[in-house]
């Protein structure tokens, strides 16, 4: 627009100077007002043209914080995708060693079930460890060998 603006301009000022050497002032008049309102014209062009200029840029920097920002919801959708992930593989092995544990329940409640019920004096014992479980044994073991040649029988009808 503004380049057409400018040959048409030149256009009329050689016309103006065209008709001032041969005709009359009112004919020049008029094509000098023909010129001002072109020029008008060309200031306008230019004026909407820096207006035009700056929205671009402004719309030109919003498109690149909107893509910068898209950036950082895509590189965060990423981070939450692997840590998802991870969570999965780590419920994936859970629920495994869940269902272990619930199989080696199982067999050890079968087992608890074959030996059938728990002697009286479990309860006396359930809370020692293991090693003072074996001390109690070796020390009653050893009381038991001073009977080791003593009458089956007659050791029954002592203790009665």
């Amino acid at each position: 627009a503004r380049q057409n603006a400018l040959s048409e301009m030149d256009g009329l000022k050689q016309a103006v100077a065209k008709l001032q050497g041969e005709s009359s002032i009112g004919s020049v008049e008029m094509e000098q007002l023909k010129l001002r309102e072109l020029g008008n014209q060309m200031k306008a062009c230019t004026e909407n043209n820096s207006a035009k200029e700056k929205e671009l840029a402004q719309v030109t920097e919003l498109l690149r914080r909107e893509k910068d920002e898209l950036k950082q919801v895509e590189n965060k959708i990423k981070s939450q995708s692997n840590e998802n992930g991870k969570v999965k593989n780590q419920l994936g092995s859970i629920a495994a060693d869940r269902e272990k544990c619930q199989k080696d329940k199982e067999v050890a409640e079968r087992q608890l079930m074959e030996l059938g019920s728990l002697p009286e004096a479990f309860d006396k014992y359930k809370d020692r460890s293991e090693k003072n479980l074996n001390d109690s044994l070796v020390k009653v073991t050893e009381k038991l060998g001073k009977f080791k040649n003593v009458n089956k029988k007659a050791m029954d009808q002592f203790n009665q």
